[in-house]
């Protein structure tokens, strides 16, 4: 089985870090404030792809804080926002779930699941008590 992990939204960004043998990296723009170049935000989202006999299969897992972020940075990135075949929400926080809004605008009404916990929307933190 084969696993790969891009990082799609994060934190923090170093424009300047070199790739390596494991991490490939996005090269950077020769314009500081080019729209083609990738930014950092707030909250997190990961495409997650397994290959497993032959079967490709690929997750959103979080989709970030803004309506554009992860749309923007997986157009950049060269990977198409509706080659997923599930969305994977961690946790209710906006830093997780707003990109969710941009991304069903721009994919449309799909078959495309929405995996949460069942409690996600009951009022306390439910991520701390399950774990």
């Amino acid at each position: 089985m084969e696993l790969e992990i891009t990082t799609v939204i994060d934190n923090a960004l170093d424009l300047l870090m070199a790739s390596t043998s494991v991490a490939q990296r996005f090269p950077p723009s020769r314009e500081l404030f080019s729209p083609r170049q990738l930014r950092a935000e707030h909250g997190v989202s990961l495409l997650v792809t397994t290959l497993h006999q032959g079967k490709r299969e690929t997750i959103l897992f979080d989709t970030g804080v803004t309506p554009d972020g992860a749309l923007h940075k997986l157009e950049l990135l060269g990977v198409g926002s509706g080659e997923h075949s599930s969305h994977c929400l961690e946790s209710c926080h906006t830093d997780h779930t707003q990109g969710l809004d941009g991304l069903l605008e721009t994919l449309g009404k799909r078959r495309l699941p929405i995996l949460l916990h069942p409690d996600a929307f009951s009022s306390g933190d439910w991520w701390y008590t399950t774990m």
